[in-house]
């Protein structure tokens, strides 16, 4: 119920926003609104979600599972998605991590973390490595492994996607991201991070999908001429065949690609743990499969719009015959011609010495700001500068939260398997969990001191751990199934009746 509360505030905040904007609030105050509305909103979870309980802590809470088991896959999934659809094959890449997720989802399975849904009837049973062969230990070493070097790898690649979260946080020292880790992690563990993942994935869909489907009826009348006819599905249908082909290409970007959709998929596996049957992890992963595709298909199409749909218009047309959104105030910055930023298109002629708004532009006297491209979109669709800055946030705020989901993999992974197994591996639940907030402390203390040396780690050595360890994964669950197979036991026969003796006759 908080966490509905706490959407409806944020969303009616935002909505009320927008419509001050409308009556002349100067966007700026508006958009530094919004920010602080939103990480209200994130610390209000925060503290509404504290835990004392460890099975809370580690895979979530019971109460909405499947929404937020849901929402924690599709999180996930965004955030390797976010990693690649700027890169010239967007397409092979996306794919390659959504075969990746699902290969790391069923390597890494849900056993590990089942006696954290409720308490254990047997107390040797609290263990969730206890009584597993040597290949099933050597697995959770592995992902574990796989996980630690994916977040290092995503923690250099995504400094400039969580910029618009982390206001005037320097890319060199990330002492703010050290601040929401331990702000989020140490209070409420997976059962924070689930709900704040429900409320930013619920938020994305009204703020972002919704607008998308307007625009697309808007579009309805118009198919014909703007090329989405028959011929031009069937067209793009056409190429299926050659994207596959050049999935089996060799190239290390295609490699990245699939071992991070391999540890978005091993972190997924504990996020879905929270859900008993495998019926309903199955049916979690395959929604969250869907709701990430249709976000991500938002995000690819508005990133084509904004490249083809206005900026070539805009280098290809004269100034006097640039759309009046080029030029509104709140989208000062976004647009610079010849060094200056203008205000008319007369301007623009003067700043650049053509002398009149007639004449074309060179090619190289246009610059924009891909921080703005958002609100510049947003505003030439007819809707508020502040949804567009909202666009902006969102897609941030996911990817950190997939980046923090990692972080509680990897705290509660040491913690688990290093801490309660070799300092104390009969300690109370109290004890793991105070080990589990320790491992977060640390892991954040050490964002705070040593996070402007990561980046000189190089990433060959980096992809060459995951491969290693992917391999290991891949081994030690080869090993595992042959052992499942082996230990099966036989169903009994049907035996004979014993004949009666002569005594009892």
């Amino acid at each position: 119920m908080s966490t509905a509360l706490i959407f409806a505030l944020a969303l009616a905040g935002l909505g009320i926003l927008m419509l001050t904007e409308r009556m002349g609030m100067p966007a700026s105050l508006a958009v530094s609104g919004s920010y602080a509305l939103m990480g209200l909103a994130a610390v209000a979870l925060a503290l509404l979600n504290m835990t004392s309980r460890l099975g809370r802590f580690v895979i979530g809470h019971e109460r909405g599972a499947p929404l937020t088991a849901t929402c924690l896959a599709a999180t996930l999934l965004l955030t390797g998605f976010s990693l690649f659809r700027h890169s010239p094959e967007p397409s092979a890449l996306l794919l390659l991590v959504l075969l990746g997720w699902i290969a790391g989802l069923l390597l890494a399975g849900t056993r590990p973390w089942r006696n954290f849904r409720q308490p254990p009837k047997d107390p040797a049973d609290r263990d969730p490595l206890a009584g597993g062969s040597g290949a099933r230990k050597l697995a959770g070493l592995a992902l574990l492994v796989l996980v630690i070097a994916g977040a290092l790898f995503i923690w250099e690649r995504s400094r400039l996607l969580w910029s618009p979260v982390l206001l005037g946080s320097d890319p060199t020292q990330m002492t703010n991201l050290a601040l929401v880790t331990g702000a989020l992690l140490v209070l409420g563990g997976m059962a924070g991070l689930g709900r704040l993942a429900l409320v930013a994935v619920a938020l994305t869909l009204v703020m972002g999908l919704l607008p998308a489907a307007v625009e697309m009826l808007r579009l309805v009348p118009q198919l014909s001429e703007t090329g989405l006819n028959l011929e031009g599905v069937k067209g793009r249908i056409a190429l299926i065949p050659a994207l596959l082909e050049g999935l089996a290409s060799p190239s290390w970007t295609r490699v990245q690609a699939a071992l991070t959709g391999l540890v978005f998929g091993a972190a997924s596996g504990q996020a879905l743990a929270l859900l008993p049957a495998r019926r309903g992890r199955v049916a979690s992963g395959a929604i969250a499969i869907v709701l990430a595709g249709l976000l991500c298909g938002v995000m690819l199409v508005a990133d084509w719009q904004i490249r083809a749909g206005i900026i070539e218009t805009l280098r290809t047309t004269a100034p006097g015959q640039w759309p009046g959104f080029v030029f509104d105030p709140g989208l000062k910055g976004w647009l610079t011609t010849c060094g200056s930023q203008p205000d008319d298109p007369l301007g623009v002629a003067l700043a650049c010495g053509t002398g009149t708004p007639r004449t074309p532009l060179p090619v190289d006297a246009l610059r924009f700001d891909d921080g703005l491209a958002l609100p510049a979109l947003a505003v030439s669709l007819g809707w508020p500068v502040l949804i567009g800055h909202v666009w902006t946030v969102l897609p941030a705020w996911l990817s950190l939260i997939g980046f923090l989901v990692l972080v509680q993999v990897v705290a509660t992974g040491l913690s688990e398997r290093i801490l309660f197994r070799l300092m104390r591996p009969r300690a109370l639940p109290s004890a793991r969990l105070a080990y589990g907030r320790l491992a977060v402390v640390g892991l954040a203390t050490g964002m705070a001191l040593f996070g402007g040396q990561i980046g000189t780690m190089p990433m060959d050595f980096l992809l060459w751990v995951q491969l290693g360890a992917a391999l290991l994964l891949a081994v030690a669950t080869l090993v595992r199934m042959v052992e499942a197979l082996v230990r099966r036991p036989a169903r009994p026969g049907v035996q004979a009746p014993a004949p009666a003796s002569p005594e009892a006759s």
